[in-house]
C-alpha cells in the first residue's frame, strides 16, 4: 500500500447509507465528486466502466468521480458512512492509490465519520 495525500478543496456532505441485496444503487448519470467512506455493516460491491472494488466492515473506501458507480451489497445488507468532496482528479492506478484500505481500528474512524456526519447534520 502506497502513502497518499488527497487534496480536498471542499468537502460537500457527509451521510449515511444502507444498501439491501435485491436493491442496488444505480445512478442516472455519472458522480459529480469524490467519496471516501467506511463500511460499518456487511459487504459493499462498487463497480463502473474504470474500477471495481469490494469492501468489507471496517474498510475505507475511495469512490471516484466522472463515473456512474454501481453500488451493491454482497451481504443481504450493507451499511456505510461516507463523505463527498471535492478535490483535484485523482489518479486510481494500483501503483498510485488503493481504493479500498483494511485499517487496524475501524471503530475509531467509524466514530470520527459518525461524528463529522453529526457535526454536517447540525448545519456545520
Amino acid at each position: 500500500m502506497k502513502e497518499f495525500d488527497i487534496a480536498i478543496s471542499e468537502m460537500l456532505t457527509v451521510s449515511s447509507d444502507s444498501i439491501a441485496k435485491d436493491r442496488p444503487f444505480i445512478p442516472n448519470t455519472p458522480r459529480e465528486q469524490n467519496a471516501i467512506g467506511i463500511v460499518t455493516y456487511g459487504v459493499l460491491s462498487v463497480t463502473s466502466k474504470d474500477y471495481s472494488f469490494t469492501a468489507e466492515k471496517g474498510d475505507v473506501f475511495l469512490v471516484k468521480s466522472g463515473n456512474i458507480d454501481i453500488s451493491r451489497s454482497v451481504t443481504d445488507m450493507v451499511s456505510y458512512v461516507y463523505c463527498d468532496f471535492i478535490s483535484p482528479p485523482i489518479s486510481t492506478s494500483p501503483e498510485t492509490f488503493d481504493l479500498v484500505n483494511h485499517v487496524r481500528e475501524p471503530e475509531l474512524i467509524t466514530n470520527e465519520f459518525r461524528r463529522a456526519e453529526r457535526i454536517w447534520a447540525s448545519g456545520h
